[in-house]
């Protein structure tokens, strides 16, 4: 559930956030991701992004590491560092913050467990 709403709450924003729009010297706030932390679109795009970043670096180490280390020992490894990136993200303060947050975000689970499963 939780790898649903960190996923969805980002991926959503595109849909119902928009940044702040000044028209006619009368500035109207922002909704959603995009306007709590005064993202421009680039940002935006930045952080949905970066998920898929996380796991693309994360994706090799534990390849690696699998053939090493049990892999029962890496997916509590990786589900404990996914468990507080997804808490981190909700308690993110700013652009940077949350970017490394969803970095970290990415579910190591998929590489481990077993097809059949």
């Amino acid at each position: 559930m939780l790898n649903y709403l960190d996923r969805g709450a980002i991926a959503s924003n595109g849909v119902n956030g928009h940044s702040e729009t000044c028209t006619g010297g009368t500035c109207k706030a922002g909704t959603g991701i995009q306007g709590d932390f005064k993202l421009n679109n680039f940002e935006d795009g930045v952080l949905s992004s970066a998920f898929m970043v996380g796991l693309l670096i994360a994706s090799p180490i534990f390849a690696s590491l699998s053939k090493s280390v049990n892999p029962f020992r890496l997916i509590g490894v990786g589900l404990s560092v996914w468990t507080l990136a997804t808490l981190c993200c909700g308690l993110s303060f700013d652009f940077w913050s949350i970017t490394f947050c969803r970095i970290l975000a990415a579910p190591f689970i998929d590489d481990n467990a077993p097809v059949s499963q």
